[in-house]
């Protein structure tokens, strides 16, 4: 089964300043490895638009999920950066586009 991107777009997050969260203990102590969950419904499947606007009223609620990942130089803490300099920042997240466009036309090694 093949994965098509169809469309891409970027939903624009609501005008706030930036702001640092710094990491909980539990965000410091956990694990930095990586998993691979995948989500399906069972059909019927939700429409695009109703993915879109459940995640247009749910992100500005949850502002860490649009965070960037950000860290201090001076003690090399991690911590996040949201409102502005998130990751809603659109020059950012064109570069990190245009970044996994570079990534996916690379060739993989055979394993």
């Amino acid at each position: 089964m093949d994965v098509q991107v169809e469309r891409t777009f970027v939903i624009p997050p609501p005008p706030s300043e930036p702001e640092k969260v710094q990491f909980t203990v539990f965000d410091l102590l956990a694990p930095s490895y990586h998993y691979t969950a995948l989500y399906a419904f069972t059909p019927p499947n939700p429409t695009n638009d109703a993915l879109i606007a459940g995640l247009t009223a749910v992100l500005p609620l949850f502002p860490l999920l649009t965070a960037r990942l950000d860290h201090n130089p001076a003690t090399d803490r991690p911590f996040f950066v949201t409102g502005k300099g998130g990751a809603g920042d659109r020059k950012k997240l064109l570069k990190l586009y245009i970044f996994s466009i570079f990534l996916k036309n690379k060739q993989r090694p055979q394993c």
